[in-house]
């Protein structure tokens, strides 16, 4: 999906079952690693220049150690909160791979990048 990278965008604080710290980070540079102009915080702290909000949620998972369940990453359209994109990823225990490897698949699927890990 093409998007316009330039516009301000603005990624929700979610606190995932407390582990918010570990995520949004990754979420962060991902994103500003691929040209987006990101600042991120609370809802009630979103700059009004904002045209693009993006909100997360993700679901950790305890076996042995802990691991990143679920991802799901949406891109809206502020102020109106339409969504644009979104993507998502999902690791079983088996399957578990590190956090950045899963904020990478999930922020690749919502924007339509193939060959990414």
């Amino acid at each position: 999906m093409k998007l316009d990278r330039s516009r301000p965008a603005y990624v929700i604080e979610n606190h995932c079952d407390g582990r918010s710290s570990e995520v949004q980070p990754l979420l962060v540079q991902s994103l500003q690693e691929r040209g987006f102009k990101i600042s991120q915080g609370t809802e009630s702290k979103r700059p009004a220049d904002v045209t693009t909000v993006v909100r997360y949620d993700c679901q950790w998972h305890w076996d042995i150690t802990w691991y990143l369940l679920d991802l799901q990453v949406g891109l809206y359209e502020a102020p109106e909160n339409l969504l644009i994109a979104s993507g998502h990823s999902t690791r079983s225990s088996l399957a578990r791979a590190p956090a950045n490897v899963v904020v990478e698949e999930a922020i690749g699927a919502m924007l339509g990048e193939t060959g990414k890990p």
